[in-house]
């Protein structure tokens, strides 16, 4: 539980979601050497909190292996100088696959997209909810489940029923529900 209260911690700071730069020669080869210079960059001006791999668009372009890779490589060059985010696609099975590789990488935290999607309210929640909670139980790395989906306040409260998540991403539209 001292590990999860010192993410929590972390969490009180601020926040970068880093962009995942590519080779310009090769456009579908991630240039680790360019991702270390921003991640210098925003570390040099007070960033504390980087999210790689995420859902602005790569999390849907990279494939398991790269979002490993990548994680890895944020990981070894921010040290504990940062706290580092990983990035859960919103899919089941590469969720639960990727989750199995972050804790081998003793990942403190992932940032978990819903699981459809983004920008639609689902009518039913109740599929979102065990989306998270079988997250939850296949890990014990800290969850932050994004809010795309405009959730009611009801079904964030509900989320804190499950002992892995610990906050919340939300992108704060007005009016909005997270602020009830």
């Amino acid at each position: 539980m001292k590990c999860t209260e010192s993410v929590i911690q972390r969490l009180k700071n601020v926040h970068c979601y880093a962009v995942t730069p590519f080779k310009t020669d090769n456009i579908l080869e991630i240039d680790f050497d360019a991702l270390a210079r921003n991640l210098e960059f925003q570390i040099g001006r007070g960033v504390q909190v980087i999210a790689v791999g995420g859902g602005t668009g790569e999390i849907g372009a990279l494939t398991e292996n790269e979002l490993e890779k990548l994680v890895g490589a944020a990981i070894q060059a921010v040290g504990d100088r940062a706290l580092v985010v990983a990035c859960l696609p919103g899919n089941l099975g590469q969720a639960t696959r990727l989750l199995s590789r972050y804790e081998e990488m003793k990942v403190q935290i992932v940032l978990t997209m819903p699981p459809v999607i983004r920008g639609l309210f689902p009518s039913e929640l109740d599929g979102v909810f065990q989306y998270f909670r079988i997250l939850g139980d296949c890990s014990k790395i800290p969850l932050m489940p994004y809010n795309t989906q405009s959730w009611p306040a009801e079904f964030i409260a509900r989320l804190a029923e499950i002992k892995q998540i610990i906050a919340v991403k939300d992108p704060c539209l007005v009016p909005h529900e997270f602020f009830k």
